[in-house]
């Protein structure tokens, strides 16, 4: 499955070098992850822990309740302890946020993505409800 997952990636990597197209779906979960990290601190969540709440932050629907599932089967957590105005805060100084904008990868079904520009606040309304375990 390792050897499967890699050879994909490397497919977008070489596609598109640059990541200005199809590759930024490397990005899903990546962002939110980063900001909890940056918030946890050392000895916290893995940085795949991280990703992974960043992957249900950021995915919709049925699907945000599959990643849940998954996360909670596997013993994962589905929701952070940290300080979120720590995690807002590393958020607002991540690279894709532009002034009152941050650009992200959502996914509301297996097999499809978009790429978003939400506004700030938007995002970080989102972020707290998911993290804190009150989105559905």
């Amino acid at each position: 499955m390792i050897v499967s997952a890699l050879n994909i990636k490397k497919k977008y990597v070489e596609n598109d070098e640059k990541e200005s197209g199809e590759r930024a779906v490397l990005n899903f979960g990546h962002t939110v992850g980063h900001g909890i990290e940056s918030a946890e601190g050392l000895g916290g969540l893995t940085h795949g822990e991280c990703v992974a709440l960043g992957m249900l932050v950021m995915s919709g629907g049925e699907m945000r309740e599959r990643i849940r599932r998954v996360l909670k089967k596997w013993g994962l957590p589905t929701e952070i302890h940290a300080d979120i105005s720590k995690v807002l805060e590393a958020l607002s100084h991540d690279k894709k946020a532009s002034g009152d904008r941050i650009s992200v990868i959502t996914c509301d079904a297996p097999g499809s993505y978009s790429i978003e520009t939400l506004p700030m606040e938007t995002f970080k309304t989102r972020v707290t409800a998911v993290l804190k375990g009150d989105a559905k």
